[in-house]
């Protein structure tokens, strides 16, 4: 067969023999990619504020969502490549973030409102120590995170040998 020159048939029988060759645009996504509407990230993004992370994945795992995407719609991201961007999206966590950061202070002023003189005297050592160490905790919450300074963080002390001559020293004449 020389090129170029075919009869039909032999055109049909080599165009039968290829795929059939289907054109997809190239931008957007691609097929079996999912859009997720900005509601169900907002719901997934409340379960991470309000019950945590592993309620937020196992909600995310049961609409069929990997668990990455349920920590991006936690920090308020549409993907783990838009973390550190705002957005509306950002600013809804935020405020919800806000609403149980208010719901926990609450809960907090109210427990310290019953902690009397009269519990303290009856609870145990171990009951007073777990108090403690909740307290510190919380007062680290509450706190303002402090600056770190900029400057060396280590500092090296270096004593150098003072250097004395023979004339300081007394002498001694020894014989054998």
């Amino acid at each position: 067969m020389a090129l170029g020159i075919l009869s039909d048939e032999e055109f049909e029988k080599e165009i039968s023999k290829i795929s059939p060759i289907i054109k997809t645009p190239s931008h957007g996504r691609s097929p079996g990619d999912k859009n997720v509407p900005d509601s169900i990230r907002k719901i997934i993004g409340d379960t991470a504020q309000e019950s945590g992370r592993k309620d937020a994945v196992e909600l995310a795992s049961f609409l069929g969502l990997s668990e990455s995407s349920a920590s991006a719609y936690a920090n308020g991201a549409t993907s783990t490549a838009s973390y550190h961007q705002g957005g509306e999206f950002k600013d809804y966590i935020s405020r919800t973030r806000a609403k149980v950061t208010k719901r926990a202070a609450k809960n907090l002023n109210r427990a310290l409102t019953n902690m009397t003189e009269e519990k303290f005297e009856k609870a145990t050592l171990t009951e007073l120590a777990s108090v403690a160490k909740a307290m510190s905790g919380t007062i680290r919450d509450m706190e303002p995170p402090t600056e770190v300074s900029e400057g060396p963080k280590v500092q090296f002390v270096i004593h150098a040998p003072q250097l004395s001559r023979e004339d300081k020293f007394p002498i001694i004449d020894v014989t054998e």
